[in-house]
């Protein structure tokens, strides 16, 4: 397979549950977010760590299995403002 021509989208595989996850905690943003890792990864210039979500706490009635937070759940999302 030769080198993708300028422009063409990549594709990567990330686990289904993680994506999932990632929907949960960022919502429609998590591709944005990615993006912006990939560019602070690179030391692109005026590029910024995206931000975390909070710390996960399980909801109540979550029989004890990870949850989204509080704030994920009132529809804030992970993606910092910087």
């Amino acid at each position: 397979m030769g080198r993708p021509r300028k422009g063409e989208l990549q594709q990567t595989r990330i686990p289904e549950a993680d994506w999932l996850e990632m929907h949960e905690l960022a919502g429609p943003q998590r591709a944005e977010i990615i993006r912006q890792f990939i560019a602070w990864y690179l030391r692109r210039p005026g590029a910024a760590m995206p931000g975390r979500p909070p710390v996960r706490t399980p909801l109540a009635g979550a029989g004890g299995t990870p949850a989204i937070t509080r704030q994920a759940a009132a529809g804030h999302t992970a993606l910092s403002s910087r």
